[in-house]
Formats: C-alpha cells, structure tokens, sequence
C-alpha cells in the first residue's frame, strides 16, 4: 500500500475524527476540513477549543478518517499550534467557503491551525480486518 491510497482515502472521506487526551480519557470530536502538505497533517479550530489545552498538557492525537467503502487511514503524532502565516493562509484560502463559516477571516484571532506530525500512519482496506502500517 502506498502514501497515494492513503491520501485518496483522506480526500474522500467527508469528515475526520480527532482524538486528544483530557485526564488520561479520550476526547474525540469531528474535524471537516483536512490538508495534508509536505507529510504533515492539519485541521482549523477555535483557539477556545477545549482540545487546545488538552493538545497543550498532551501533543499526542490521534485522527480517523474513514470513506464510503469502508476503508480507513489512522494517523498517531505530535500536535502542536501552527504559527506560521503563510500556512495559516493557505488553509483558509483552500478551505475558504467552510472557513468563512466559522470564523470572519484568515485573520480572525479564534482561527487556530494545528499541525500533526504523524508517528504511525495506519491503512485498512476494504474487506480486511488487519491494519497495515504505511512509510510516511
């Protein structure tokens, strides 16, 4: 399996999971939008969020993505608070309809990019009932 089919996977997929950790307890929640740039992962939010501070006391994160054929893709990493502009731009450009939504504009001070760097990259196809770890 290949980083192509995960990342087909992704882009099909209308929704991801997030998992952070809240005292030693997952929190998942659902993230609708998702980029992948240079093999690291990002999803918006509001810098209100509670997974701000549970990301602060505990970078480890987990999200699922899963498509209409029952395939999905796990990614485990670090998370971490994006301070760089240009790519906080970009993914409100590249997201702009759903973007607007939620915040007023890429400047807005609730907008909140994270970044995953992933750890484990984890597939399962179709049919199968055994993940497969993929090089990332």
């Amino acid at each position: 399996m290949s980083k192509e089919k995960v990342l087909q996977i992704i882009k099909a997929a209308p929704t991801a999971f997030m998992a952070t950790i809240e005292d030693n307890c997952p929190k998942v929640r659902p993230m609708m939008i998702k980029q992948v740039w240079d093999k690291v992962f990002y999803v918006s939010t509001y810098f209100d969020s509670p997974k701000i501070k549970q990301i602060e006391k505990n970078p480890n994160a987990e999200i699922v993505w899963m498509d209409s054929q029952m395939q999905h893709v796990r990614i485990s990493g670090k998370t971490h608070i994006c301070t760089d502009k240009a790519k906080k731009d970009k993914y409100f450009e590249e997201n702009e309809k759903v973007m607007k939504m939620y915040f007023k504009a890429k400047d807005d001070p609730n907008y909140v990019l994270l970044e995953v760097e992933p750890v484990k990259v984890l597939l399962m196809e179709s049919g199968s009932t055994k993940y497969q770890e993929i090089a990332w």
